[in-house]
C-alpha cells in the first residue's frame, strides 16, 4: 500500500499557498513542531504556553489543522491548544509508512501524544476526526481527560450511502462534479471564495490520500470510553441522523452529554463557532474542576 502524496509539484505549491492563507485566519502559533511517529512526522501547532491539560484538536480525516481556524482563537483564549495535520492527508504532515488498518490510525495518534509529552489532554475531534478521537479514547486512552466530538462522521451512525458514494470521487482522481457534490453534502459551498473553502477544494484536487476505509465503531468501542464525553450535532447534517446518533451515544457512552442544534448542518463549527467554543471550554473546565475536587477529597 502506498502513502498519501501530492499528484504534482504544481499541485503541492498551489495547496501550500491556500494552506498559508487559511492558517493566517488563526492566531500566530507559539510553537510549530514536527512530531515523529512510526508512520511519519505530524505537523503540530501550539497556541498558548505549555499547560497541564491542553486541547488537542483532530480535524476531519485527511484534513489539515487549518480547518480549525474558526475555533482556535476562541479555544486558545481559555487554554492551550494543539492543532495537528492528520497523517495521510493534504497538509504539512509527512506520511512515510503505509497506514493499513484502524489499529494503525490509533497507533500513530497515540504515538503523537506520547512523543509530544502530553500526559493529560482534552481530545476534540471533528467529522472523521471525531471517529479517530473516539477510537483512541476507547482503545489507547492513556492521558485522555475528556473527549469531545463535533459532528462525528461514521461514528455514532453509519455514513449514508449518498455521502459514501460522493466521498469516493472527492479525490484528485475523481471528477470535479463529484467533488462538488461531496462538498455540498458535507455542508460546504462549492466555489465559495474564502480561505477555508479554497484549501479544502484544493486539497481534494491536488492530493491523493492513502488511508483505509474507516471501520464503524462497535457498541463495545463506545462502552469502552470511560472519560466524560461531549457530542455536538447538527440537526440538518447529512452525514448522520442526529436523533439516532444522540440515542446511540446516550445508550452506550458511559458519561456523555449531547447537544443538538436543530438548524445546523455538518458545517456546525463554522456556522455556530461561538456556541461550539463555549461548549468545548465549559466541558473541559467541568472535567478539570471535578478532577481537582476528587483529588482534594482524597
Amino acid at each position: 500500500m502506498r502513502v498519501g502524496h501530492f499528484t504534482s509539484h504544481a499541485g503541492r505549491s498551489e495547496f501550500q499557498r491556500r494552506y498559508a492563507e487559511a492558517m493566517a485566519l488563526s492566531p500566530e502559533p507559539d510553537v510549530l513542531t514536527d512530531v515523529n511517529t512510526p508512520f511519519g512526522t505530524v505537523r503540530t501547532f501550539r497556541f498558548g504556553p505549555p499547560s497541564d491539560a491542553p486541547f488537542v484538536v483532530v480535524p476531519g480525516m485527511g484534513a489539515p489543522a487549518s480547518l480549525w481556524t474558526a475555533t482556535i482563537a476562541g479555544l486558545a483564549a481559555h487554554r492551550t491548544v494543539y492543532a495537528l495535520d492528520t497523517l495521510g492527508g493534504a497538509g504539512a504532515s509527512m506520511q512515510r509508512v503505509p497506514i493499513r488498518t484502524t489499529a494503525d490510525q490509533v497507533h500513530w495518534l497515540r504515538a503523537f501524544l506520547d512523543a509530544g509529552d502530553l500526559p493529560s489532554v482534552h481530545l476534540v475531534g471533528s467529522s472523521l476526526g471525531a471517529w479517530h478521537a473516539l477510537l483512541l479514547a476507547a482503545r489507547a486512552p492513556a492521558g485522555v481527560a475528556s473527549l469531545a466530538m463535533v459532528e462525528p462522521t461514521h461514528t455514532l451512525t453509519r455514513m449514508p450511502p449518498s455521502v459514501v458514494f460522493a466521498s469516493w470521487g472527492a479525490t484528485a482522481s475523481g471528477p470535479e462534479w463529484l467533488r462538488r457534490r461531496f462538498l455540498t453534502l458535507t455542508g460546504g459551498q462549492p466555489g465559495a471564495d474564502d480561505p477555508i473553502s479554497r484549501v479544502v477544494a484544493t486539497g481534494m484536487r491536488t492530493f491523493s490520500p492513502a488511508l483505509p476505509a474507516p471501520s464503524y465503531p462497535s457498541d463495545d468501542d463506545l462502552r469502552a470510553v470511560r472519560v466524560p464525553t461531549l457530542v455536538l450535532l447538527g440537526g440538518r447534517s447529512t452525514v448522520h441522523d442526529a436523533s439516532r446518533a444522540r440515542a446511540r451515544a446516550e445508550r452506550l457512552l458511559p458519561d456523555v452529554r449531547v447537544e443538538v442544534w436543530p438548524d445546523a448542518t455538518h458545517a456546525l463549527p463554522f456556522t455556530h463557532t461561538g456556541a461550539v467554543v463555549e461548549q468545548l471550554v465549559a466541558h473541559a473546565d467541568a472535567v478539570d474542576a471535578a478532577r481537582t475536587s476528587d483529588l482534594s477529597a482524597g
